[in-house]
């Protein structure tokens, strides 16, 4: 067996399927545009300063990477340990944040278009993960995940531990835009 099969074996024996639980519905608290855009700029600044130009996170030692051939996998890589971060969609995760302590990290995917149902059970994801380090190890562990039919994920953003600010549409997005303009709200977690 070459090299490249054996990690693609390794990787795929080491991961673990989500086992969190799934949100119930999506309630989102209204968010006008003006505080989503504050919001997405701070986190956008902060991200910034959090994940350098090679994906590497130095104050957790751990390195975002991702592999595409036809399917996109992200991972999260920490000495020799790899993490396959779960996603239910080809093109890979679109959007990844810390909380702003650092503690959790969120991660978002969606199809760009009311027709997703052609492709996909759902139009989009959230998933939710605790960090943690015991000893020299990594923990990476799965607290929620969310789905929506009705809504793609255009942007993310944490408001505080408990609260992302999500741009969300209905319509279907082109270079000409999204049809039917953005929505804005804040998700409100579950432990």
């Amino acid at each position: 067996m070459s090299k490249g099969w054996a990690i693609i074996v390794l990787l795929i024996l080491c991961h673990k399927p989500f086992i969190g639980q799934p949100f119930s519905n999506l309630e989102l608290d209204v968010l006008s545009a003006t505080e989503f855009e504050t919001l997405w700029e701070l986190s956008d600044s902060e991200r910034s300063k959090i994940l350098d130009s090679n994906g590497f996170l130095s104050h957790r030692d751990i390195k975002l990477d991702r592999h595409c051939h036809e399917i996109c996998e992200d991972y999260l890589i920490h000495g020799r340990d790899t993490i396959v971060l779960d996603c239910d969609y080809d093109q890979g995760i679109e959007g990844l944040l810390f909380s702003p302590s650092m503690s959790r990290l969120m991660t978002h995917s969606s199809y760009d278009g009311p027709d997703f149902h052609h492709f996909y059970a759902q139009r989009s994801e959230i998933f939710l993960y605790q960090l943690g380090k015991a000893d020299e190890d990594f923990i990476l562990d799965s607290l929620a995940h969310w789905t929506n039919t009705e809504y793609s994920i255009s942007r993310s953003a944490w408001k505080d531990e408990r609260r992302i600010a999500l741009e969300l549409y209905s319509g279907e997005r082109s270079s000409a835009g999204v049809d039917g303009g953005f929505i804005y709200g804040i998700l409100t977690l579950e432990d």
